[in-house]
């Protein structure tokens, strides 16, 4: 059995909310949350350009996983800059890895 999941999480400030609602309106919120989750489509393998979500919403975090490959993609945007992007696949291991490593 494999799983796959594919999302993006926007910074979802209260003034940007509106905006949010307009754009993706299948972002799901939590009360006292700093992010919203939109689903992707389907895991590509490939980054996602959240360079326009992270200009319009501050920052935007794009997350794909999918075991029938043993695949991960991660990249965070924040104001239009790439911060760090991952891709991990079980064949070729770290195929990028961009930015400086974060704290978790």
């Amino acid at each position: 059995m494999s799983y796959s999941f594919s999302a993006v999480f926007l910074r979802c400030d209260p003034d940007r909310r509106p905006r949010l609602a307009a754009k993706r309106p299948d972002a799901r919120t939590q009360p006292g949350c700093a992010f919203a989750a939109a689903d992707v489509d389907a895991f590509t393998g490939d980054p996602l350009d959240l360079l326009e979500d992270s200009r319009e919403f501050g920052e935007a975090i794009g997350v794909q996983i999918a075991t029938s490959v043993d695949g991960f993609v991660y990249d965070r945007w924040a104001q239009g800059t790439l911060i760090r992007g991952l891709t991990y696949d079980a064949d070729h291991g770290w195929t990028r890895v961009v930015g400086e490593s974060e704290a978790w």
